[in-house]
C-alpha cells in the first residue's frame, strides 16, 4: 500500500515559460501539486531561467523541486541534467553560446517562412517567449497571424524536421554535454531515448563518458519500451528515472508504473 501511494509523486522533466511550456515556473509548481507531485524537476531547453522561480514556489507549497536543464545534443540525442549549478561560468558560457544559436536559427526559418509567403516578424515570435525562444513561440505566432488554429498544425506543416521551414539547430556533441552537467557538479540522464531514437548502441557508449540514468518512464514510452530501457539500464550499470515532459497538456500523465524504490535515488542527489 505504502508503494502504491509513493507512485507518481516523482517527476522528473518538466518545462516552462523560460523556454516552449505555457505555465510560469511557479505555476507548473503548483500544478505538479495538485496532480499530488510531490518531488519534482524544472528542465527547460537549454537553459535554467525557471529554476529560481519553481525553487521558491516549491518552498511555499513543500515540495522538493530539483534544479535541471534539458540540453539539445547532436543525432537527437536530449540529455537531462539534475542539480545542476547554474551559475557555473562554464554554464553560463553554455547559455550565451546556445542563446546565440538559437537567434541565428529563429532567424532563418523567419525568413523561410517570408518566402513561403507567411508574414511573421522574429520580433512577433519573440514577444511569445519569457526566456529561450523556440519553434514553438514561432508557431504560436503564425496562429495568432491566423494562418493555423493551433501550434500543432503549424509545427507539422511549416517547422518539423522535413518541412519547408525547418532549419537545422547547431547542438553540442552528446558527450561534452555529459561534461559540461558533471564540471557544474550535475547528474546526467538521457531522456526519452524512445521518443528520440537514439540506438542502444549509443546509449552504451555515453556510459562510459558519465551517463547516470536513463529516462525509462517516460509518457511517450509504450510499456514494451519502458522495460526494454529498464533492462538496458540495468545491463549498463546505470539508474532510471520518471517523467512526464509536462509542457503545459494537463491531460498528459505519467507512465501507468513507475515504482518509487525503482526513481527515488535522484532525491539523494547522486547515485
Amino acid at each position: 500500500m505504502l508503494e502504491k501511494r509513493l507512485r507518481n509523486m516523482i517527476d522528473l522533466h518538466n518545462h516552462t515559460t523560460a523556454s516552449d511550456g505555457i505555465y510560469s515556473p511557479s505555476e507548473v509548481v503548483a500544478i505538479k501539486r495538485e496532480m499530488g507531485r510531490k518531488y519534482i524537476a524544472i528542465t527547460d531547453h537549454d537553459n535554467m531561467g525557471g529554476v529560481e522561480e519553481a525553487i521558491e514556489a516549491g518552498k511555499e507549497y513543500g515540495m522538493t523541486v530539483i534544479p535541471g536543464i534539458e540540453i539539445s545534443c547532436a543525432d537527437d540525442v536530449h540529455m537531462l541534467g539534475y542539480y545542476v549549478d547554474h551559475r557555473h561560468p562554464e554554464m553560463q558560457t553554455f547559455f550565451d553560446y546556445v542563446a546565440k544559436c538559437r537567434e541565428n536559427r529563429d532567424r532563418k526559418i523567419i525568413d523561410n517562412l517570408n518566402r513561403l509567403g507567411y508574414e511573421v516578424t522574429f520580433e512577433e515570435a519573440k514577444s511569445l517567449a519569457t526566456s529561450v525562444m523556440t519553434r514553438l513561440h514561432i508557431a504560436r505566432a503564425l496562429v495568432n497571424k491566423g494562418y493555423f488554429d493551433v501550434p500543432h498544425d503549424a509545427m507539422e506543416t511549416l517547422l518539423n524536421k522535413g518541412m519547408p521551414a525547418y532549419e537545422k539547430k547547431i547542438s553540442i556533441d552528446a558527450k561534452d554535454a555529459l561534461a559540461l552537467i558533471k564540471k557544474a557538479g550535475g547528474i546526467a540522464v538521457l531522456a526519452h531515448p524512445g521518443k528520440t531514437g537514439v540506438p542502444d548502441e549509443m546509449i552504451a557508449e555515453l556510459a562510459t563518458h558519465g551517463l547516470i540514468g536513463i529516462e525509462a518512464y517516460h509518457s511517450g514510452h509504450s510499456l514494451e519500451e519502458i522495460e526494454h530501457y529498464k533492462k538496458l539500464a540495468g545491463d549498463l550499470g546505470v539508474a532510471i528515472t520518471v517523467g512526464s515532459d509536462f509542457h503545459g497538456d494537463l491531460n498528459r500523465k505519467l507512465p501507468a508504473v513507475a515504482p518509487f524504490h525503482e526513481v527515488c535515488w535522484i532525491l539523494e542527489g547522486r547515485r
